[in-house]
């Protein structure tokens, strides 16, 4: 079928006018862009694309952190926020208590302090088996108390201001009853039992918290550090403490040099105990039920 002349006209006119229609909106469009209103439009479309594309990423930065933080090897999520300061100050407490035991090694000064006070083999025997007893026999009651708790720094703050405690009574007495050899002799056993089961029923807290706060994978660092950083600073304690006791130092004489010591050892003790003491502690994630000793004791027997 034959389209009339006048109906193809009219049609190439109708798509001319679209073209030149089209070609003045383009006109107009690119005129516009460079007014600086239409460049400022430009520019906010640009800027809110952009943002869009980011805000989600932002708003998810927080949960995300949050949500790595929990999960950092092996922590919970309040111990991981405070993994690094926790990891700090329990590598200080590790090097001041292995200078405290270099300061009054129960084999070197402290059987040569009461070799100076007149007692006998047996009793400077006694003085390692009294400090490894004092470590592990409170410990059974202690865990008794322990298991069950949510949190146990309490336990370790108070038993760790009885050994600051004792110890600073030991330089004391030591200064006040130079002249009563027999009578030091018995104070000073009787003050250093009590400092070995302050120091034991310190123990199963400190394993608590160190199982809540040191990451699994970091433990082998955490006590390398603590005794090769407490090693050297004992080995670097070695020539004051020689001098201590050989009386060299400022012409302390005994029992004044035992007694600087000991007050030397008070101060260490302090800031060990401070340094844990300075442990955020996080609430237990996984609680054992309490236990009594005769469960402990018939537990230990099933292990044998």
């Amino acid at each position: 079928m034959r389209v009339p002349s006048r109906a193809k006209g009219r049609t190439r006119k109708s798509n001319l006018a679209g073209v030149r229609i089209l070609r003045r909106q383009h006109k107009v469009s690119q005129t516009h862009v460079g007014t600086p209103v239409a460049r400022s439009l430009v520019r906010f479309r640009r800027v809110r694309r952009d943002v869009q594309g980011h805000l989600p990423s932002i708003l998810n930065r927080g949960s995300a952190t949050r949500s790595t933080v929990g999960r950092v090897e092996g922590l919970s999520h309040d111990a991981a926020l405070h993994a690094s300061r926790n990891f700090r100050f329990g590598v200080a407490n590790g090097v001041m208590f292995t200078l405290v035991d270099a300061l009054i090694a129960p084999t070197l000064v402290m059987a040569w302090f009461i070799s100076r006070l007149g007692a006998p083999n047996v009793l400077v025997g006694l003085l390692p088996a009294i400090l490894n007893g004092g470590w592990f026999l409170p410990q059974m009651v202690v865990a008794t108390r322990v298991q069950g708790l949510v949190r146990v720094m309490h336990w370790y703050r108070r038993v760790g201001i009885f050994r600051t405690v004792c110890m600073s009574l030991l330089a004391l007495v030591t200064l006040l009853l130079a002249a009563k050899p027999d009578l030091l002799l018995a104070t000073f056993f009787f003050i250093y039992i009590l400092y070995a089961i302050s120091a034991g029923m310190s123990g199963i807290p400190w394993l608590e918290m160190v199982g809540k706060v040191i990451a699994p994978r970091r433990r082998g660092s955490f006590f390398g550090l603590r005794n090769f950083w407490g090693g050297v600073l004992a080995l670097l304690a070695a020539a004051p403490i020689g001098a201590i006791l050989s009386e060299q130092l400022w012409g302390l004489t005994f029992p004044y040099n035992f007694a600087f010591l000991f007050a030397v050892t008070a101060v260490v003790v302090g800031i060990g105990i401070g340094s844990w003491a300075s442990i955020r502690e996080p609430d237990a994630i996984v609680i054992a039920p309490p236990v009594t000793i005769r469960r402990l004791l018939r537990r230990g027997l099933e292990v044998v």
